[in-house]
């Protein structure tokens, strides 16, 4: 079976192959994302969306992408 995913794999172009990536990690997101959402059902598009950055690239860069709500 790997030798026929490398098969197709060597006929893809180059841009091909990182549409493909782009779309791997795409879905790799939603379901990180769904399962954020399951943990926490009370949580905001926003809040939901500062969890993958927390998760994926740590609390500097998510801080920076989605900073902290300040409440009132």
């Amino acid at each position: 079976m790997m030798e026929v995913w490398l098969k197709c794999a060597r006929r893809l172009t180059p841009g091909q192959r990182l549409e493909q990536v782009f779309e791997q990690i795409e879905f790799g997101d939603t379901l990180l994302l769904s399962d954020i959402r399951k943990m926490n059902p009370s949580y905001s598009d926003y809040d939901l969306r500062r969890e993958l950055a927390l998760r994926k690239y740590g609390e500097d860069l998510a801080n920076i992408a989605y900073p902290r709500k300040m409440s009132a």
